[in-house]
């Protein structure tokens, strides 16, 4: 089923994910594990210090929306070593969970890692925002904490 816009066209990112496993032939939760594991190779890229956005993760993904991208981090399994708490949403805040202290330990771990939260628990972007892959201050590697 494709989800529309009041306008009625369909969401870009949910088309394009609908036609890559179907022109493939895979099952959707085949798709969902490979593309879950290529937004955590781009998650563990973030280092410490520096977040990143739902948004960013899935543009640098390329195929997916920004909300996969929260649905594979609340897919992730416990103790897999990927820096979850580094990806925060487009207003530098922490999101919310629907239950659990997911977010209250996001915070404790993003502030472990020097990041700090202004009076409205908001990050920085400007300062302390991932500036990608590809870019001169990215480390290739480092060093994710596991949950």
């Amino acid at each position: 089923m494709e989800r529309r816009r009041p306008d009625g066209t369909a969401k870009q990112g949910c088309r394009m994910f609908l036609e890559i496993y179907t022109k493939v032939r895979i099952s959707p939760k085949r798709h969902y594990n490979s593309l879950y594991e290529q937004i955590y190779e781009v998650v563990r890229q973030v280092p410490p210090g520096k977040v990143a956005t739902y948004g960013q993760i899935a543009k640098i993904v390329g195929f997916c929306p920004p909300r996969m991208v929260g649905y594979a981090m609340a897919a992730l399994p416990h103790g897999m070593e990927v820096p979850w708490q580094r990806v925060i949403n487009h207003k530098g805040e922490v999101s919310t969970r629907s239950r659990g202290d997911g977010a209250l330990r996001q915070r404790r771990l993003l502030r472990a890692e020097g990041i700090r939260f202004d009076r409205k628990g908001r990050i920085n972007l400007k300062k302390v925002r991932w500036p990608g892959p590809n870019e001169p201050d990215s480390p290739s590697q480092n060093t994710p904490l596991s949950i």
